[in-house]
C-alpha cells in the first residue's frame, strides 16, 4: 500500500513540475514547483488528523499512528523527494527546445 502512495504522489509531483513550467516568470514557476508538494502532504495530513478519531479504537484509546510521527515520515519521504522531482521536471519542461513554426 504504501508503494501505491509513493507513486501516486509522485505522479502527482510530475504533474506539478509540468503545470509549474507553463508559468512565464521562470524564478516563479522553480518556487510553485517547489511548494505544491508540501502542500498536498500538509492537505493529506491536516485531513488524516481530522479523520482519525473516526477510526480509533475507542475502546482501548489506541491511536492509529501518532501524528508527530505521521507528519515527519509525510514531509521526509514524500513532500522533500517530491519537491526535487517536481522541480527537476519543470526545468526539464522548460529547457526543452521549441518547436519551429513553419
Amino acid at each position: 500500500m504504501a508503494f501505491l502512495v509513493y507513486i501516486v504522489v509522485f505522479a502527482i509531483c510530475i504533474w506539478f513540475g509540468n503545470q509549474a513550467a507553463k508559468l512565464k516568470h521562470p524564478a516563479l514557476s522553480i518556487v510553485v514547483a517547489a511548494v505544491l508538494p508540501f502542500l498536498l502532504i500538509f492537505v493529506f495530513s491536516t485531513g488524516y488528523e481530522l479523520l482519525a478519531p473516526l477510526f480509533a479504537d475507542s475502546a482501548t484509546g489506541n491511536e492509529i499512528a501518532g501524528e508527530r510521527s505521521l507528519n515527519v515520515v509525510l514531509y521526509a519521504f514524500l513532500a522533500t523527494p517530491g519537491a526535487l522531482i517536481s522541480v527537476i521536471v519543470c526545468q526539464m519542461v522548460r529547457n526543452q527546445p521549441k518547436p519551429e513554426a513553419k
